[in-house]
């Protein structure tokens, strides 16, 4: 019986800032040197709304900024090199699908090895992973139907980003 705040508007520049810190934090894809200050800054200057606009930003851009030099460019920018080769289950989790936690998103790649393979799994097929339940099936279906998310995930492999599972199963 809790009451909750939600933005619904998707070009709220707090939400953006929201989706962003969230996508870049540790638990996410990890980008360093990219805190809340920073998104709050690219929102603001129109930048980056989505994830996938982090990856079209140059060194020019982010010099513009409070607080910037070529040093902390050039680290920002590397950091966002780094982040395209992590684990798939740190995408999943970072594209704050609604339901979808840190274990759910481990599950989902363990799974289907793919975000591809998520992205066109029908409810019953998400369904059949251990943890997700119909709640989160329908979430997941719903999310990958958007036409704004299939631009963002078009983008983001555009962009480079792994988009597979890179676990290995260890048999005897």
């Amino acid at each position: 019986n809790e009451a909750v705040w939600r933005i619904t508007r998707k070009d709220d520049p707090i939400r953006q800032q929201r989706a962003l810190q969230h996508f870049a934090s540790r638990a996410c894809m990890d980008i360093e040197n990219l805190g809340s200050a920073i998104v709050e800054q690219l929102v603001s200057r129109g930048l980056a709304k989505t994830p996938a606009d982090l990856y079209t930003l140059n060194t020019e851009q982010l010099l513009e900024l409070d607080k910037f030099a070529e040093k902390s460019a050039a680290n920002l920018i590397a950091a966002l090199e780094a982040s395209k080769t992590r684990a798939l289950w740190q995408l999943i989790h970072g594209l704050g699908i609604p339901h979808v936690g840190k274990q759910s998103a481990k599950d989902l790649e363990a799974h289907f090895e793919s975000l591809d393979a998520i992205a066109s799994a029908t409810e019953e097929q998400l369904e059949e992973v251990d943890g997700v339940g119909s709640i989160m099936a329908q979430s997941l279906h719903a999310w990958f139907a958007e036409p704004d998310h299939i631009t963002l995930i078009n983008r983001l492999r555009e962009y480079g980003l792994n988009f597979q599972s890179t676990r290995t199963e260890i048999s005897d």
